[in-house]
């Protein structure tokens, strides 16, 4: 904890040992100011310095984001896609449906991940189209003779604050 307070604050980088202002401590050990991290919680809920949980109770906020999964269909293409993602909060490894709002983690169930890979991920062609599915089967074919996944880097999910201070 102490430790902590002899850095700078991960948003505003003011020292926090000398600072006047009052700090607050993540559900990870990491310190920022109270009203540094009620501000930068307005746009996300992962510590800035190792990406996990803000907080220990994060039920509401991966509520929201189930109702907005739920609530979002995917386009037709990306039914059958899959995603292997990695869980910032227990570090375990899972697979699950691909969607634009999120990956819930098969482990802890919160959704703090990052996909590592996509399989059957639509394939376009190069003035845009979707591939007609003799050449998905082609591609396909070609892809299991290389047993290659296509890396994609999510960016992490916002949700709005449900934490009070």
């Amino acid at each position: 904890g102490e430790k902590n307070l002899k850095s700078g604050c991960p948003i505003c980088h003011e020292d926090m040992h000398t600072s006047v202002r009052a700090v607050v401590f993540n559900a990870c050990g990491h310190a920022m100011h109270r009203s540094c991290r009620s501000q930068y919680a307005q746009t996300n809920f992962v510590c800035p310095i190792c990406s996990r949980s803000l907080l220990e109770d994060m039920s509401a906020t991966w509520s929201f984001i189930a109702a907005q999964i739920d609530g979002t269909e995917m386009p037709p293409e990306f039914r059958h896609t899959r995603a292997t993602v990695m869980c910032n909060d227990c570090s375990e490894q899972s697979e699950c449906a691909f969607h634009f709002m999120g990956h819930e983690c098969s482990s802890c169930h919160g959704y703090n991940t990052r996909v590592l890979s996509t399989k059957h991920a639509p394939r376009y062609a190069p003035d845009g189209s979707i591939r007609e599915n003799d050449e998905d089967e082609e591609a396909d074919e070609e892809e299991e003779e290389g047993d290659e996944e296509e890396e994609v880097d999510e960016g992490g999910a916002s949700a709005p604050p449900y934490w009070a201070e």
